[in-house]
């Protein structure tokens, strides 16, 4: 990379082209750009603020917008664009400002539901939603608790929240009407954990106090963790179905270890190790 990054932001743009988003310290404002054909990084113009533990989101239109972080306090969020290699900014948001640890969740009419987060001061319950069409936010009913770091799964029109650094509490959010209702809580109390949708409609998660399933039908169902796993993990689907963890972070530090889960055996099975720790990766 041409420069070390922590807590920066990423995301597979539609060109094929991995885009980071700036991280702690000196990378604050810096992007990056990672050719996988070509195995090169390219750097992109700075960011006007500098921004950590922000949100991207690869919009329809394949440009990424990148909201919140704790450098950027009340400065909302910005936009790149891959076409002309530039950065713009939204409007002002219109809810708490967002310092991270907020969710952003591309719908598919193609607007940005971002939830929770941090305004400075502590976790907060703000929801607002972005309209790329129409460059604009507009608030929506704010969740019934304050989250942060909690996880956030599109299904269909629906947008399961779990978790946060509230316990076990999980909400679903509704697109067709911009609704909140209630969904069965969690069997641990779950925070930085992370969760994928799997071809089978269900949700997997994986964190500090291990993993869950989450069906809409039978709620929560606890699975065996794989050793060795934490928070701030990737959890990546694979294209034969199964889900990929890799790395993650507790008190005694990050790991380096892969992980599998079967959803037809409905189980974990470790991989192995990875040549390096990692945790809360772009």
């Amino acid at each position: 990379m041409p420069f070390t990054n922590a807590y920066g932001s990423g995301v597979m743009l539609p060109n094929g082209k991995y885009l980071v988003a700036g991280g702690q310290s000196g990378s604050a404002s810096k992007a990056m750009l990672y050719d996988p054909a070509a195995h090169t990084w390219l750097v992109l113009p700075n960011m006007t603020y500098g921004r950590n533990f922000a949100s991207a989101t690869v919009l329809k239109d394949g440009r990424a917008l990148v909201v919140g972080g704790s450098s950027a306090p009340g400065i909302g969020a910005e936009i790149y664009d891959p076409e002309t290699n530039a950065w713009s900014f939204t409007p002002p948001t219109t809810q708490t400002p967002k310092t991270g640890a907020q969710t952003a969740t591309l719908l598919p009419d193609g607007r940005v539901v971002v939830t929770g987060g941090l305004d400075g001061v502590g976790p907060v319950a703000a929801a607002e939603i972005y309209d790329p069409a129409a460059n604009s936010w507009s608030a929506v009913t704010p969740l019934s608790t304050t989250r942060q770091y909690a996880a956030a799964t599109l299904v269909g029109n629906r947008v399961l929240i779990s978790g946060g650094e509230v316990g076990r509490t999980c909400q679903i959010f509704d697109a067709t009407n911009n609704s909140w209702s209630a969904a069965p809580p969690m069997a641990t109390n779950s925070s930085g954990h992370s969760a994928v949708l799997l071809a089978n409609g269900r949700v997997i998660t994986i964190g500090n106090n291990g993993s869950e399933l989450f069906d809409f039908t039978t709620g929560w169902s606890t699975l065996t963790p794989p050793a060795n796993s934490g928070e701030w993990a990737t959890l990546s689907l694979m294209p034969d179905g199964t889900a990929i963890a890799a790395g993650g972070y507790a008190g005694a530090g990050a790991f380096d270890t892969l992980a599998r889960y079967d959803p037809v055996a409905n189980s974990w099975a470790s991989l192995g190790q990875s040549s390096a720790a990692v945790n809360d990766c772009p």
